[in-house]
């Protein structure tokens, strides 16, 4: 699950993608209570599937110095007034966000502190939730991270049940098993599903009007 700065992938995303709808730099907005928390700096797109899946987030003065990444199921675009809102955050939640830099990569563990921070994971363990991010490579942001576990000589193989179980779940993870954090809505944003139809039609060199 490769994922990729959208201006980096789309030089000329503003014109193809976007149109006179440029998103990159809109002001964000917490719906909870009409507060202004930042501003978009990017989006994060899933290069497998060519859909977004984050927003990249200046939280400016709201916490200064802080970058976070949103769930692009979570937000939603009033093209009127330049703003993207954010259907549920609060200050502590957006404190309690992973930083994030271009010195880093979303691994598995990096995005899981994410979720947690809107949901509990019914079927899935996080093995280490303090674990830093690490350094990514140019091609790709999110790879599976490399982890410890603990080794169970009474166990098949040496690993513990509980251990089998979450490398299972970090095998076969994948961005469906959270569908309302990271699927566009269609009917909060039918222009984000406009503008993942034109990112394909860019990646296939067919860009429609």
């Amino acid at each position: 699950m490769a994922l990729l700065k959208l201006t980096e992938i789309a030089p000329n995303y503003q014109r193809k993608i976007f149109g006179d709808e440029e998103i990159i730099g809109f002001s964000v907005y917490s719906a909870v209570n009409e507060e202004k928390i930042g501003s978009v700096k990017d989006i994060l797109v899933d290069e497998n599937e060519t859909k977004f899946r984050y927003l990249v987030v200046d939280l400016g003065f709201w916490i200064f110095g802080k970058t976070v990444v949103l769930p692009i199921g979570l937000v939603w675009i009033d093209l009127a007034q330049q703003r993207v809102y954010v259907k549920q955050i609060t200050k502590e939640q957006a404190e309690d966000l992973p930083d994030f830099n271009d010195s880093y990569r979303l691994d598995y563990d990096y995005e899981e502190r994410v979720r947690n921070i809107y949901c509990t994971p019914a079927n899935y363990t996080l093995m280490n939730p303090m674990l830093s991010v690490l350094p990514y490579g140019p091609m790709a942001i999110n790879e599976i991270a490399i982890f410890n576990e603990g080794m169970n000589m009474n166990e098949p193989n040496g690993y513990s049940q509980e251990a089998h179980r979450a490398r299972e779940a970090r095998a076969n993870y994948n961005y469906h098993h959270y569908p309302t954090l990271y699927e566009v809505n269609d009917n909060d944003n039918p222009r984000l599903r406009v503008y993942e139809k034109r990112l394909l039609a860019l990646k296939n060199r067919v860009i429609p009007k």
